[in-house]
């Protein structure tokens, strides 16, 4: 299994942060350009209005996708928090005393972490693949 030094996982959360960003700007623009279309013919004519039609629709199309991403990037930011939260010391010390194994906390850490590792590299997998292939 091929780890990831430092460096590239600081690449990856950089990555990841500037398309939280870019994301973030492109839901404020794109939410103006899916108003809904005006149909006052005297303000605008029939070809500017159909113009005006198919560009909501894409833009709409556009924010549907980078939804989809933007949730994509925020729950594996959760889920890392979360999986994060369960091999805390204090959490692993209570859960070793309450399963009557304490002063073995110890072994039950090293046993968590190879479990949540592997949780956290799937989920960063996956977030990669997904945000890579809604390009």
């Amino acid at each position: 299994m091929n780890h990831l030094d430092p460096q590239q996982i600081e690449e990856l959360k950089e990555e990841l942060q500037r398309q939280l960003q870019s994301l973030e700007r492109s839901a404020r623009v794109t939410g103006e350009a899916a108003r809904p279309v005006q149909l006052d013919q005297t303000s605008v004519g029939r070809l500017s209005r159909m113009d005006s039609i198919q560009n909501q629709s894409l833009s709409r199309n556009l924010q549907e996708r980078e939804g989809a991403k933007l949730a994509l990037i925020l729950a594996a930011q959760t889920s890392g928090g979360a999986l994060g939260s369960v091999i805390a010391p204090t959490k692993i010390v209570v859960g070793a005393s309450t399963g009557g194994m304490a002063g073995r906390e110890g072994e039950v850490m090293r046993k968590m972490l190879v479990y949540t590792g592997i949780l956290i590299a799937l989920i960063s997998v996956l977030t990669v693949i997904g945000v890579g292939l809604n390009r």
